[in-house]
């Protein structure tokens, strides 16, 4: 044994202290918490920094009561109703919209539908000729040349003229959808064509005259009289 007075001795030598270990959420956790402080902290450092308090002219423009909003252009944008139809058409031309359409020549307004409505001109004469009475009287038979004659006076009326030769009106129209592509004067070709065939041996120029007569053809009349003028009737 030593003795007391010597100093006594250990030959052991001490560890360095433990080191924590924490968990990877742990970690990625105290990470984000010490980046989210040090942004706030240098934002804060920011804002002390920067005495200028930030612009309020929108705010204070929009934050009155009447004030409309702005587009980015600075125009006011106007709300229409929803309900409402607005048509806006440029540079463009024959544009009709609705029933009727004015013109305007020459300074006067010029209105579609009254010209469309506009009276038919006044026959000529309402007298029969010498011609057309003996016409009347004729037996002879309707020729092809005597239809082409009578077409090209007929024109519009030639309804007048079907109602005196016994068609319907349903027979009429049919004749017009059947033909109205080559034009009008051959729609009343046709009927002409139609009634010459039908009446057969009945089909006499003196028949024919009076129904262009009593539809008010006067001229078609007169031309058919003047063709069988001097014939035997």
């Amino acid at each position: 044994m030593a003795n007391a007075g010597e100093e006594l001795t250990t030959d052991s030598v001490p560890d360095p202290p433990r080191v924590e270990i924490h968990d990877d959420d742990d970690v990625g956790h105290n990470s984000d918490s010490d980046n989210s402080s040090e942004r706030g902290s240098s934002a804060k450092g920011q804002t002390s920094g920067n005495k200028t308090p930030p612009a309020q002219g929108k705010k204070r423009r929009n934050s009155k009561p009447n004030s409309k909003p702005q587009s980015s252009f600075g125009i006011p944008r106007i709300n229409t109703p929803g309900a409402a139809n607005m048509i806006c058409i440029n540079n463009a031309s024959n544009i009709h919209i609705g029933n009727n359409i004015s013109i305007n020549v020459v300074g006067q307004a010029y209105s579609q539908r009254s010209a469309s409505k506009s009276p038919s001109p006044e026959p000529r004469s309402t007298e029969k000729s010498q011609e057309v009475k003996d016409a009347c009287k004729s037996t002879a038979p309707v020729l092809v040349e005597d239809l082409d004659t009578v077409t090209e006076h007929v024109g519009s009326r030639w309804t007048k003229l079907g109602e005196r030769l016994g068609y319907s009106k349903e027979q009429m129209e049919q004749f017009h959808e059947d033909h109205h592509g080559m034009g009008l004067k051959e729609v009343v070709y046709q009927m002409l064509l139609d009634w010459k065939q039908y009446k057969g041996a009945e089909a006499q120029v003196g028949l024919l005259c009076h129904c262009l007569w009593s539809a008010r053809l006067y001229l078609a009349a007169e031309k058919l009289a003047a063709r069988h003028s001097g014939k035997s009737l």
